[in-house]
């Protein structure tokens, strides 16, 4: 098998040919690097807010879980017998 047709090799690949690219045209473009610049970063933190907002949905859908969880775990548990607190015995 050919290293270079590993799935991770060929996406650090696209990775590398996506930035040589773009560090190619704004060498070439000077003018243009500020706007795609700005551009860049106004869209990174977008993406950003948003998987902020994502990870706190995760964390209550994650939270909800735990607690059905526990209702089911308690639901399909057999019934505790409890007894009337004059008949509990404190001292062994």
């Amino acid at each position: 098998m050919n290293p270079l047709n590993h799935p991770r090799i060929m996406k650090n690949l696209a990775i590398e040919f996506v930035i040589e690219r773009e560090r190619r045209y704004l060498r070439d473009n000077p003018t243009e690097a500020e706007r795609l610049a700005l551009g860049y970063l106004e869209d990174f933190l977008k993406v950003a807010q948003e998987v902020k907002k994502l990870e706190q949905k995760y964390r209550n859908v994650v939270a909800d879980n735990q607690k059905l969880t526990s209702q089911l775990i308690e639901m399909s548990s057999p019934p505790r017998v409890t007894l009337p607190s004059f008949l509990e015995c404190y001292r062994h």
